[in-house]
């Protein structure tokens, strides 16, 4: 049996928010004691690791049932974290790309086998041809692509495919030959959604993905993130603390690999419709994919695999799903657990190195 230790705000009902009737979980002695004891981890962690906010949200019985906000907005301020507050996701973002990416797949405009070059003009400057990288291997994170990142503020509607068809690039290797993270390749699979729909990404990703999966404040724009209630990043540079506010950190050609930004009532969605076999968004075979597909030979017995925007991997023997995600300011968190209808997220402001996302959870939130 698993106990599974759950974000209970006192204050907060999500279950009077979103009513079904069909819906019978009611919380017990059990989660109110649980949400005590992270609490307590989340305060201490606010105040001995430089965090100044963090929110959480919790998905039990396959549905979002609390979130919660703790600390405050931006560093030095006094503007708490509400279950409002947005926060940027990083990496966290790739999932929903690839989410946009599978849609096309199923709908017949994406060949995942194809090479990219049937739509994308792209060239390679160390002797291997574009021809020989398919839209499979920048979502598995195989095209041998460096995660080189350019930092140019680039804008405009067409900063997608300015940003690849500008760039230079040199693979590692063949593509196929080996897993290797690349934020590159997300923007070059984005790049393709834009060039066989003629939407723009930010456009494509709302009314295909964002808004159909109720993520009602979720954006991959920052300067819609910046008009609302927000969180305002934190780091260290030169040893001294740096802000960085939301609006003025914004890189458009990033934004497919880790620029979406919403609220953990937001990101739950994602856990909701992944853990319902895909609800209204994809196939239940689309799902299962996105979750295997290569062998990250980051442990020796295989059970590491990178899918499409997500990681597999086992702890003390329950089958996850999960992605983090570190940028300037910010770290992320998203995990499921398939046959225990549950999940997680959680977002904070944070200056120091990324915590382990799978203990973070396993630890605090799902116990033998």
């Amino acid at each position: 049996m698993f106990l599974l230790l759950a974000c209970v705000h006192p204050d907060d009902d999500v279950r009077t928010r979103r009513p079904d009737d069909t819906d019978t979980w009611e919380p017990t002695t059990e989660t109110d004691a649980a949400w005590a004891a992270l609490s307590e981890s989340v305060e201490a962690q606010i105040r001995d690791e430089d965090v100044a906010g963090f929110q959480v949200g919790v998905v039990l019985d396959g549905k979002l049932r609390y979130t919660g906000g703790f600390g405050v907005r931006a560093y030095g301020s006094e503007e708490p974290v509400t279950e409002d507050t947005v926060f940027r996701w990083a990496s966290v973002s790739k999932m929903h790309t690839a989410t946009a990416v599978l849609q096309l797949v199923e709908d017949g405009d994406i060949d995942l086998d194809a090479p990219v070059t049937d739509v994308l003009n792209v060239e390679l400057a160390d002797g291997f041809s574009a021809d020989d990288i398919t839209a499979w291997h920048l979502l598995t994170h195989t095209a041998a692509l460096p995660d080189e990142l350019d930092w140019q503020c680039r804008t405009g509607d067409n900063v997608l495919s300015n940003y690849v068809e500008d760039s230079e690039y040199a693979l590692y290797a063949p593509p196929g030959s080996f897993f290797n993270y690349s934020n590159t390749g997300y923007v070059w699979a984005a790049a393709m959604m834009e060039a066989v729909t003629g939407e723009r990404f930010v456009d494509r990703m709302r009314e295909h993905v964002l808004e159909p999966a109720g993520m009602e404040t979720a954006t991959f724009d920052a300067e819609e993130a910046a008009a609302g209630e927000h969180a305002d990043g934190i780091g260290y540079w030169n040893d001294s603390l740096f802000e960085y506010p939301l609006e003025e950190w914004d890189y458009g050609w990033s934004r497919p690999a880790g620029w979406l930004h919403g609220t953990a009532r937001d990101l739950a969605r994602t856990a909701e419709w992944q853990l319902a076999d895909g609800g209204d968004l994809l196939e239940a075979a689309s799902v299962e994919q996105m979750h295997a597909q290569v062998d990250t030979h980051w442990v020796p017995d295989g059970s590491f695999q990178v899918g499409y925007g997500q990681f597999s991997m086992n702890y003390k023997g329950l089958p996850m799903v999960w992605h983090d995600g570190w940028v300037t300011g910010f770290v992320s968190t998203w995990a499921i657990v398939p046959d225990a209808g549950f999940g997680v997220t959680r977002s904070e402001e944070h200056t120091s190195e990324l915590q382990s996302p799978d203990h973070l959870v396993c630890r605090l939130l799902l116990e033998k």
